[in-house]
């Protein structure tokens, strides 16, 4: 921790820096500034190096790293870090059902790592990606890919397709 806090001081500090601490955070730093970020990649399937969202507690994003090599090398390996521990997708192969309830939306799906159900905000619709996915983001943060609505078995389908109209869809 007094090695972060040297760093936080240092007012040479021009470029940014990206660290762990010894609680497991992850920090941004710039000049004076250390805020506690959480990665986001904003293309997941196109690039994994390149266009990284920093995050702040509240979501806001703080900084947005175009190219990993941008950074220098203990901050680049920090990043990576985070991001294998905030950046895991779910890939859903199967959507069994989908229930409405309480102002929430249950999803029951099958993804690559076994079945999962996750819920939504009624108002949390899906956003679509390439010609036929969709991502839901559920409401502990977590992200769900459909790479391809028509690959999936076509109750998955059916159970889905009213959310291709939906306001995020159009």
């Amino acid at each position: 921790m007094e090695k972060l806090r040297l760093v936080e001081k240092d007012p040479l500090l021009k470029s940014v820096k990206i660290l762990w601490d010894i609680n497991g955070d992850l920090f941004f730093y710039k000049t004076n500034v250390k805020k506690r970020v959480r990665p986001m990649r904003l293309f997941p399937h196109l690039s994994t190096q390149s266009f990284i969202s920093l995050r702040d507690e509240e979501g806001k994003e703080i900084h947005l790293v175009e190219k990993l090599a941008d950074l220098d090398p203990a901050s680049a390996k920090a990043l990576l870090a985070g991001l294998s521990i905030y950046d895991f997708v779910f890939e859903v192969k199967e959507v069994y059902s989908i229930e409405e309830s309480f102002e929430l939306r249950v999803y029951n799906v099958e993804t690559q790592v076994g079945k999962r159900r996750f819920v939504t905000g009624i108002e949390d619709y899906p956003s679509s990606y390439n010609d036929n996915g969709l991502i839901l983001i559920d409401e502990c943060k977590d992200t769900y890919a459909i790479p391809d609505v028509m690959a999936l078995p076509q109750k998955s389908q059916t159970l889905l397709w009213p959310y291709f109209d939906s306001p995020e869809m159009k």
